[in-house]
């Protein structure tokens, strides 16, 4: 995750440096940091002119101004929410347990951060058989949805949070999706493609990604509309120090009959429950992978799998997979129902 460099100043630049970085950040004050990005304060407009007026002068270093004892809050405190919101500063930094700077609350209480490195992988290359006759001569995420294809909607919705990066799995039909996006320089993105020559399930495709990649790499799938904060999916990745994290929705079921509850070892009615309703957490097909979690590829030696394979793979070795909840709107589109809903705006 990159943070806006302007909020960034080095304890030896001058007063002058960071004059200009607060002036061109919005939010009006530096942070000092040093090169492992250990925070050692702040210094704002104000802490400039009061040295100044101490008669120190624009090529004076920062340093000399800061204001050493800057509130900041804990990773540990933001995961659990402990904190005061109305006691922090209008941009407060979170530090790990070394002090070092993950990333920026504003007054929004939004994550300051600007662009995002990382590689978002979209697995496009399914044959979307329950959609056909739409299928037929046009590859799923092509599919149009209000005269525009779920797939630029999809990258859309990257680009709108701050991600450039794109590698996109094809292998049905995937000249109509190269000729569409090619590069993805027109619409201001990185596009990358890997070609499946035979299908290589969810998850298979993880054996072709080039070396560049930028890590954690965030994985969708083709077919998904959602309005995941992919930032902060990130940050629930890393905060949990996690080798792979999968986006999860809570979905009820009820069962349309009474459900008898047996004794144990026995024809004898425990209870009776009319129309009980059961709900889990299901899979939302938005994951993201650390770089050590990559190299498990390998040794899973498998050239086709399912995604869920995998993690369940990363399980049995005790790696740390974890789940990020999302309440908010999203759809698989896979099925001639979904379309339709999307088609008339409606998303869970």
């Amino acid at each position: 995750m990159d943070i806006d460099h302007n909020l960034f100043v080095g304890p030896h630049q001058t007063l002058r440096e960071a004059m200009s970085k607060i002036s061109n950040n919005s939010k009006k004050i530096v942070f000092v940091v040093d090169d492992d990005m250990v925070l050692l304060g702040s210094v704002s407009d104000g802490d400039i002119r009061r040295g100044l007026l101490a008669d120190l002068e624009f090529d004076d270093v920062v340093k000399n101004v800061m204001n050493k004892k800057t509130h900041v809050v804990s990773d540990s405190e933001y995961k659990n929410k402990n904190y005061d919101q109305r006691a922090t500063d209008r941009v407060t930094p979170v530090v790990d347990c070394a002090g070092r700077v993950i990333f920026i609350l504003s007054e929004s209480w939004e994550k300051a951060s600007v662009t995002h490195e990382n590689t978002v992988l979209i697995m496009a290359g399914g044959f979307g058989k329950r959609l056909k006759p739409l299928t037929d001569n046009c590859p799923k995420p092509m599919i149009e949805i209000k005269e525009k294809p779920m797939l630029l909607m999809i990258i859309e919705k990257f680009k709108l949070q701050g991600f450039k990066n794109f590698l996109i799995s094809t292998h049905y039909l995937p000249e109509q999706i190269r000729e569409f996006f090619k590069n993805g320089s027109w619409l201001g993105v990185n596009i990358k493609y890997i070609h499946e020559k035979t299908p290589l399930g969810t998850g298979g495709c993880l054996n072709l990604i080039p070396e560049d990649v930028h890590f954690p790499l965030l994985i969708a799938n083709g077919d998904v509309l959602t309005d995941v904060n992919f930032g902060d999916f990130i940050l629930h990745h890393q905060l949990n120090t996690s080798e792979a994290t999968m986006v999860a929705r809570r979905k009820s079921y009820t069962v349309p009959f009474g459900v008898i509850g047996l004794d144990d070892n026995s024809n004898r009615i425990k209870t009776i429950t009319e129309k009980p309703v059961n709900e889990f957490l299901v899979n939302a097909g938005v994951y993201c992978i650390s770089k050590t979690a990559s190299t498990h590829i390998k040794k899973y030696a498998s050239d086709f799998f399912d995604m869920p394979d995998f993690l369940n793979y990363l399980i049995a070795e005790n790696q740390n997979v974890s789940v990020y909840e999302h309440t908010g709107q999203w759809e698989d589109v896979g099925t001639h129902e979904a379309l339709t809903r999307i088609q008339n705006g409606i998303i869970e």
